[in-house]
């Protein structure tokens, strides 16, 4: 009888962390439209990168729209939640170094809407962010880095942040 128990026991915890991992996991996911997201703002950065012929050019470009994504520069919490429908990739920071590199720090979640992610079983409640460098005439990088809290902020439970991969 005790070893019955216990292997009852056994079993039911064993179907509760698997329950709880399958859950995790299904949200924990990096989505390839994440990586795309992260990859499509790379390839426009270096598109506006090559076609400028200067520092101020460039960073004219990059401000009025060039990279086809919306800019929520140094955002609060706040400014991210009010827009409609609900910000799904988008860049949040242009600084310029010593060396006239620009760099861009972005987020993204993948989907077409932010409030996708919290519906449906097939739902990855996942965002993520990169940090993109470019220089005039030069090619573009990225590479994933930990959000910042106020993206942190603003996708709180049940999203979770994950590093894309660009």
């Amino acid at each position: 009888m005790r070893v019955r128990t216990i292997v009852v026991i056994g079993l039911v915890v064993t179907l509760i962390a698997s329950i709880v991992v399958a859950r995790r996991s299904g949200t924990a996911e990096v989505s390839g439209t994440m990586t795309s997201s992260v990859r499509d703002v790379r390839d426009r950065l270096e598109d506006v990168a090559e076609v400028s012929a200067s520092r101020g050019e460039f960073d004219r470009a990059l401000r009025s729209g060039g990279l086809f994504t919306q800019l929520l520069l140094d955002p609060t919490a706040d400014d991210i939640r009010s827009v409609e429908p609900g910000p799904t990739t988008a860049v949040t920071s242009i600084r310029w170094t010593d060396d006239d590199t620009v760099e861009l720090e972005m987020f993204t979640t993948g989907h077409t809407s932010r409030m996708t992610g919290f519906f449906g079983e097939q739902a990855t409640n996942a965002f993520g962010c990169a940090r993109l460098e470019a220089q005039v005439g030069r090619s573009a990088s990225a590479r994933a880095i930990r959000c910042g809290a106020v993206v942190r902020a603003v996708f709180g439970e049940p999203w979770v942040e994950v590093r894309p991969r660009p």
